[in-house]
């Protein structure tokens, strides 16, 4: 299976439109692998997680088609993860328009989905069309396991909130036919729960994990919820060994990067390559082979 991290950034991406910092003039300048857009991963044709407002620009950049995509896989509702307006544009053209797209996420997520849903519903209304007919919304629990198109996908609570009333986001379990990983973005040091959870499933070993670093190089204190530092991807990542999750040799990705916090790649993954472990600073259009 061949995945594709579609966008490393966080909120504001790099370089961020307002923003004169190093990070910011050094993307302006060098471009490539330091320019990032908002996080979104494409697991495979069918199947992603999030459906954030650079889409469009991420599938021209890297040759792709949302034509047979099937499911949506939804963290949480931050604009940087969805955009819902997006959905709107999914009949343009496209006959596969006609067959359901289902959207997963937690019931306060999918409320906000729902509005936002009604603010466009209203526009194509007045234009006679009807563009989120077949747009499914399925709401699924933590921590339970759902089948969708070939995958079983297990939600686990991040501690980072959402902005529906009681909202945390999630981050997922994923098995594929070839593999098993985590996609945690956005979270920080995960809660209690979550932790026992995994530690009741430490049956099950992660072939990679995709992990968020929004703070990079700047150090927080640590178990910091909300967003990670690099300090605590490692905090982290050593739980998780000791969890038999992971172990030094398990491929980690790290997105969700901020322009105030990071360094540009090149002196990122030199500082990553002395941490012993197989730790990639992610970047726009990195594909992973699995």
């Amino acid at each position: 299976m061949r995945s594709i991290l579609l966008g490393t950034g966080a909120s504001e991406g790099i370089p961020a439109a307002y923003c004169e910092c190093a990070v910011c003039k050094n993307a302006r300048i060098n471009g490539g692998k330091d320019v990032r857009t908002r996080s979104c991963f494409y697991i495979d044709e069918s199947n992603m997680i999030d459906y954030g407002p650079d889409l469009f620009m991420q599938c021209v950049t890297n040759g792709l088609t949302l034509r047979n995509m099937k499911n949506v896989f939804l963290t949480h509702f931050h604009e940087d993860h969805i955009n819902a307006s997006a959905f709107s544009e999914r009949p343009s053209g496209n006959p596969a328009a006609d067959c359901k797209l289902c959207l997963y996420g937690s019931a306060a997520a999918l409320r906000m989905v729902k509005k936002a849903f009604g603010l466009y519903k209203e526009h194509t209304r007045i234009r006679r069309h009807n563009y989120f007919k077949n747009i499914k919304l399925i709401t699924v629990k933590p921590f339970r396991t759902y089948a969708a198109n070939g995958l079983e996908v297990t939600p686990i609570i991040s501690s980072h909130p959402g902005y529906g009333f009681f909202e945390w986001g999630y981050n997922y379990i994923v098995k594929t036919a070839s593999s098993t990983f985590l996609y945690a973005v956005d979270t920080g040091w995960y809660g209690e729960k979550t932790w026992k959870y995994l530690e009741k499933h430490n049956n099950t070993k992660f072939d990679f994990v995709v992990m968020e670093c929004t703070y990079g190089n700047y150090e927080m204190p640590d178990y910091m919820p909300e967003h990670l530092d690099l300090k605590n991807v490692f905090l982290m990542l050593d739980k998780m060994d000791e969890l038999g999750l992971t172990d030094k040799s398990t491929p980690v990705y790290l997105t969700h990067i901020c322009h105030l916090h990071s360094l540009d790649v090149e002196k990122t993954q030199e500082i990553l390559s002395k941490s012993g472990r197989k730790i990639v600073w992610g970047y726009d259009g990195l594909i992973i082979e699995h």
